[in-house]
């Protein structure tokens, strides 16, 4: 039982958002699926829920396509967008009308409302709800027909730290009885915390893909070298990944300081500092990996020089 990404293309005019996408979201697991944004988390989450078609490929859930499933609002619990119900309508009657829908009896309605937190604001209509209580009524949503996958854009935002604590306890629990979880976030430490896997996608191309263990649990070293370029060319001929670190010429790898500094020796390069990291986190790997069509730029030409004169104080 998971979903299948299978050589999803995307285009819009020249424009190519997807390009052959494959990835796999397994039973009993929560996969994290992280990139810039405009890298195509969006747009990839939409296909899988039949909201918009790909060029290429297909999308499979459990063997079958979202279409072809009986009553897929039972089956596969969506998240894409905490603002899409209809403002004037109070939270019990948004959540009743989509029981309706799915076939859901009101008592379901009733406990899933009490699970999200939403009981003391079921009277409220959801154009007074702060960001929070509205992902709340998403994630509601999500699981009123106690399905057996969720596909969640960016659940957490808005939430505060008890909601977050929350979500990761749910998930996990989740996914602990049997559930497949596909979940987009930009919070990476707070993922890392709870996701089995993660898919990394930068300008819509799938760049990593695997179990969060086999990154997290390498032996680190941070290296100075005059030459990173060619310490990280000769350290990928071993299969060795490396990404900048945070000092100017210098590289994180994923190695003991011992096969770095053989490496080096063996390629002429000189190491000026070698010492051994704290272990890598999934903030320093996504951020090795990814570029972003959205980049930033060097914030201090925002700012204007401030000389401070020891004498004076000014």
């Amino acid at each position: 039982m998971s979903i299948k990404v299978e050589q999803v293309s995307k285009s819009y005019g020249s424009k190519t958002v997807l390009d052959e996408v494959s990835f796999e979201c397994q039973k009993g697991k929560i996969t994290g699926f992280l990139g810039p944004n405009g890298s195509g988390k969006s747009t990839t989450m939409r296909i899988i829920s039949n909201l918009t078609y790909a060029d290429v490929g297909r999308v499979t859930i459990d063997g079958s396509s979202y279409s072809g499933l009986p009553n897929p609002g039972r089956r596969i619990g969506l998240l894409l967008d905490a603002s899409a119900h209809h403002p004037g309508r109070t939270v019990y009657e948004t959540v009743r009308l989509a029981s309706l829908i799915i076939g859901a009896d009101r008592e379901r309605v009733h406990t899933v409302l009490g699970v999200m937190g939403l009981d003391s604001v079921r009277k409220n209509r959801v154009k007074g709800l702060s960001l929070g209580m509205r992902q709340r009524l998403g994630l509601a949503m999500a699981f009123l027909g106690q399905p057996d996958y969720l596909v969640l854009d960016e659940p957490a935002n808005g939430l505060d730290v008890e909601g977050i604590s929350w979500l990761r306890a749910f998930l996990t629990t989740y996914a602990h009885n049997g559930g497949t979880v596909l979940i987009s976030s930009h919070l990476l430490h707070e993922l890392q915390s709870f996701v089995d896997r993660i898919v990394i996608i930068d300008r819509g191309r799938i760049v990593s893909e695997g179990e969060i263990s086999g990154i997290l649990d390498h032996t680190s070293a941070e290296v100075s070298t005059p030459d990173p370029a060619g310490l990280q060319a000769a350290l990928a001929q071993k299969d060795i990944y490396s990404s900048p670190g945070f000092h100017p010429g210098s590289l994180t790898v994923q190695a003991t300081p011992e096969v770095v500094g053989r490496t080096a020796l063996e390629s002429g390069i000189l190491i000026t500092r070698i010492t051994t990291g704290a272990g890598n986190s999934l903030e320093r790997f996504y951020l090795g990996l990814t570029t972003g069509e959205f980049s930033a730029g060097d914030a201090s030409s925002l700012f204007p020089s401030r000389h401070v004169d020891a004498k004076n104080g000014h």
